[in-house]
């Protein structure tokens, strides 16, 4: 697979959207806008109602009235994006860092309709803690991943590959990371995570089933992640992502003393291409 963008996408950029208090990486690019935070945090939650609701998912009324999908978790995590020249968000995803002392009632994956199950609701819980019991036995932050949406024009390219790439390195960025993620089996998502060097949850030997989840309509499939375990196939990828990181514009909300930014593609900042 070749992951070297041809110049049909070269000029799409990435972009990190920063949670509150948490800038551990040297990025070079930060822009400190409140303003510009919360306008690109709702466009992105209006091109992930946009895919969802396309993608049969959600429907119009999951949204609100300006058509954003709004979940609790977006405040508090990272959220990379890329976008074209035109301003246009083509592909997002999130990131929800937690302390140290997280517990599975924390957890977004406690809320599923499979926590929910006689049967396989106390496996999950006792796998999810073991990944936590690990992730604390190792010093790393303790994450989830979702809001996963790619635009329907690149669903079929390497995108969600390089992504994926994309978040290894902010992992490792941070100081690394063990968690999960929640994977939409249809258009190949669970499969290309797989790829990267996601693994099912399992307990004991026993492997958490794929489950329907009747809010977003959709059979799911929960990954592990360990940030310093990737698909060694995509380790120099993942290694050039990383030196790449410092040169992303990150967004935070805490205003800081320097110019403000806005969706400039006429500036040489790099593009996407040379993220991966």
């Amino acid at each position: 697979m070749n992951l070297i963008p041809q110049s049909g996408n070269a000029m799409r950029r990435l972009f990190l959207l920063a949670p509150p208090g948490q800038l551990p990486f040297r990025f070079r690019q930060v822009a400190g806008d409140a303003d510009l935070h919360a306008d690109a945090l709702a466009r992105v939650q209006q091109f992930r109602g946009e895919v969802y609701v396309e993608e049969g998912n959600l429907t119009s009324e999951d949204l609100t009235s300006d058509g954003r999908h709004v979940q609790a978790a977006d405040a508090k995590s990272w959220h990379l994006f890329t976008m074209n020249p035109r301003d246009e968000i083509e592909a997002c995803g999130r990131l929800l860092p937690y302390l140290e002392n997280v517990g599975y009632g924390d957890l977004g994956v406690a809320r599923s309709s499979l926590a929910e199950s006689m049967e396989w609701g106390p496996l999950l819980r006792e796998a999810v803690e073991e990944e936590i019991r690990t992730a604390r036995r190792r010093g790393v932050r303790f994450v989830e991943f979702g809001g996963w949406a790619v635009s329907r024009r690149l669903r079929c390219t390497t995108e969600a590959v390089r992504m994926c790439l994309a978040w290894y390195a902010l992992c490792q960025a941070i100081g690394g990371t063990i968690g999960l993620g929640t994977a939409n089996t249809s258009h190949h998502s669970s499969a290309i995570l797989r790829r990267m060097g996601g693994r099912p949850l399992a307990k004991a030997g026993h492997r958490i089933p794929r489950y329907y989840e009747p809010r977003y309509r959709a059979e799911l499939e929960i990954l592990c992640f360990d940030s310093a375990e990737p698909n060694p196939r995509y380790a120099a990828q993942i290694e050039q992502c990383l030196r790449a990181l410092s040169t992303v514009t990150v967004i935070t909300s805490k205003e800081r003393p320097s110019k403000k930014i806005g969706w400039n593609f006429a500036s040489p900042a790099p593009a996407y291409a040379s993220i991966c």
